[in-house]
């Protein structure tokens, strides 16, 4: 769903790109037109007939209030605010109740826009992730937003100037590696910016060029939660707030679909749907096949799951074959427009997502997220000292040296244990430099001409002291992860499709949750324990043991499905190097001969794992960044669809 306006100075002369827009979408039947003294508006609905995320209009006398996507607590905050359940209803009580911060109060993904008319206090709100980014300029007198960065482009007349301050930040270590930094402020043009996520923006369209003022309503919890003393009290937690999310969101339709894999995350919300709501339609699940030598153990999993919850419609679909660049594809109609594409499989969520659209899905869930602050490390030994837990310390001790070699096991309490008891800045930069030497020493594969890497060096110092500066690492790798992916900037929340990507493990409540819970309660050994991931995923494990089947609750193995990634790197590689228009090269950023001796040394298997995941990584980066350069300055750029195709049922 597509929305644009402006807010102008009262009496400026009028925006003519963007009245010539208004004209245009006047009579169209799939538009909607807002308009006062000093703001215009136009919301586009999705193609689909019917969407999880709609919009909802409150236009009074005094007051104007435009919510464009979903609310997920809308049952809980009308019965708060002891109202019938209507939306119109909620907005204004809201506003009544909380004024310009009733954005704090609602759980979904959205844009907002708030106009008093009676004090001329203009607002515009995000929900608390950026599941919804709204990009924004101003001309002047005039402050224009929207969701679709090339509307902007037309109306504003910014020319496709990249900006090259993100780019060196997109290919800079810390992030290549870590994807700690790029501005969340910035978009990737110039002149244009980004509504961070949890914003509240104060416009005042009193002067030119119009100020304004932006304020964070949310950010996760930075103190411990040390009220429970077991895993039990923790997991009953979890499973409370998980369900309560689950029943909420899956509460928008019953044309449900979910990513499934043999992993815990997406097994569980799975499991979670179809427990809380037996009666439900069937649910359509997509599972990507092979591209992983145990493949078969998790399809063995997969199949415990349909066996126990038969109310499943189960899709597989190749993932060998998806490992070409998405813009070199049918699938291009999906292709990001903020940004490039992050390291992941962009071409196989497309398919996915296309699997579920073919199928009338208006939801697509998705267990993304949940390794980020869930999963749990062994690193716990800070914590159990800091807390002063000495007879669950020793209790654990004993654990790792009867699990195997006791001399291993003594050099790994050491190496772990020691560092926590050192004051805390020698204690902060030995957990960086061995879990994050990006970080600590500026080092990137022979990629880049020795001028842009030389570009890169202060970049890289900026983010690795604003790492330090910002993050409290008193207790290992409790929030180090989740401070990693803020800003949040993944290629799901750019790619242009009509279903409601559903995040679960995002939600608000869960984020604030999981990172409460001390480090100690996430990972766990036991007799049973045979690898490092049956150590992990306790809260999921524990709390969801009586809905999940035993293979999911107790596997030691997860799959990872790399060779994909790999495969179309390669292809990439070899694709771009016979071009006779390359913008990486033309910039100045790399050549043709360090390409290649790239791309030799990822074939060759006699070099390191971690040196040719490492140079896997910065070509992808300089791949993704190379088609989506291609992909901006393609004279039908801006004219592409801004919506993908409506596809018919089967």
């Amino acid at each position: 769903m597509e929305i644009f306006g402006k807010i102008s100075v009262k009496g400026y002369p009028p925006l003519s790109p963007f009245t010539a827009e208004w004209d245009k979408h006047w009579n169209a039947l799939d538009s909607h037109h807002f308009q006062g003294d000093t703001y215009q508006v136009i919301v586009k609905p999705p193609a689909l007939a019917k969407n999880v995320a709609s919009f909802t209009c409150l236009d009074t006398e005094n007051l104007f209030v435009l919510l464009v996507g979903r609310i997920d607590n809308q049952l809980a905050l009308c019965n708060a605010l002891h109202i019938p359940v209507n939306t119109k209803r909620l907005l204004y009580k809201a506003y009544t109740v909380w004024g310009t911060q009733m954005a704090k109060a609602l759980l979904g993904a959205f844009n907002l826009l708030i106009i008093d008319k009676r004090t001329n206090e203009h607002i515009i709100a995000n929900d608390h992730y950026n599941f919804k980014p709204l990009y924004y300029t101003r001309l002047n007198g005039h402050f224009v937003f929207g969701n679709d960065i090339r509307r902007l482009i037309n109306i504003s007349g910014i020319s496709l100037s990249v900006n090259q301050q993100n780019v060196k930040e997109f290919l800079s270590p810390v992030y290549v590696i870590d994807e700690f930094g790029v501005s969340q402020e910035r978009s990737f043009f110039d002149n244009i910016n980004k509504l961070p996520f949890a914003t509240i923006m104060a416009i005042r369209p009193e002067i030119a060029p119009i100020p304004y003022e932006v304020s964070n309503y949310w950010y996760p919890t930075k103190e411990m939660d040390r009220t429970k003393r077991d895993y039990e009290d923790y997991a009953e937690e979890f499973r409370a707030i998980f369900e309560e999310i689950l029943q909420e969101q899956s509460s928008h339709s019953d044309k449900i679909g979910c990513e499934l894999s043999g992993g815990i995350d997406s097994s569980s919300l799975l499991c979670g749907i179809q427990h809380l709501n037996p009666d439900s339609a069937p649910v359509n699940t997509y599972t990507l096949t092979g591209g992983t030598d145990t493949w078969h153990l998790e399809q063995d999993k997969i199949n415990d799951i349909l066996a126990l919850y038969p109310n499943t419609n189960p899709h597989y679909i190749p993932c060998d074959p998806l490992y070409d660049y998405i813009e070199n594809t049918d699938l291009k109609t999906f292709s990001p427009i903020d940004h490039p594409n992050l390291l992941n499989l962009p071409t196989a969520l497309a398919s996915l997502i296309q699997g579920a659209q073919q199928d009338n899905c208006q939801m697509l869930f998705s267990g993304e997220g949940a390794d980020w602050y869930l999963e749990g490390i062994d690193l716990i030994w800070d914590s159990l000292l800091k807390s002063k837990q000495w007879r669950p310390m020793w209790s654990r001790m004993k654990k790792t040296f009867t699990k195997g070699d006791p001399l291993t096991g003594f050099i790994y309490l050491l190496n772990s244990i020691i560092p926590s008891s050192l004051p805390k800045k020698v204690s902060d930069h030995l957990y960086l430099k061995k879990f994050y030497p990006r970080t600590i020493n500026f080092s990137t594969p022979d990629v880049f001409t020795d001028e842009f890497k030389r570009q890169l060096q202060p970049i890289s110092d900026q983010f690795r002291a604003q790492l330090i500066q910002n993050n409290d690492f008193e207790y290992w790798a409790q929030r180090l992860e989740f401070e990693l992916i803020l800003p949040p900037n993944h290629n799901w929340q750019s790619l242009q499709f009509d279903v409601e990507y559903m995040l679960p493990y995002l939600d608000r409540r869960m984020i604030d949750f999981g990172l409460a819970v001390p480090p100690e309660f996430k990972f766990r050994i036991e007799k049973e324990t045979k690898s490092f991931y049956g150590g992990t995923k306790v809260l999921q494990r524990e709390g969801l043991r009586s809905i999940l089947p035993p293979s999911i609750a107790n596997s030691q193995i997860k799959s990872v499905y790399s060779n994909p990634v790999t495969k179309r790197v390669i292809l990439g590689v070899e694709s771009l190097l016979k071009k006779k228009t390359t913008y990486i090269i033309e910039e100045g950023i790399s050549t043709p001969v360090k390409l290649q001796a790239a791309l030799l040394l990822l074939k060759d298997k006699n070099v390191p794992l971690a040196t040719r995941n490492d140079c896997e990584a910065w070509l992808d980066s300089l791949l993704n960044l190379e088609m989506w350069l291609q992909t901006v300055y393609h004279p039908t750029f801006l004219d592409l669809p801004l919506t993908v195709p409506t596809y018919a049922w089967r």
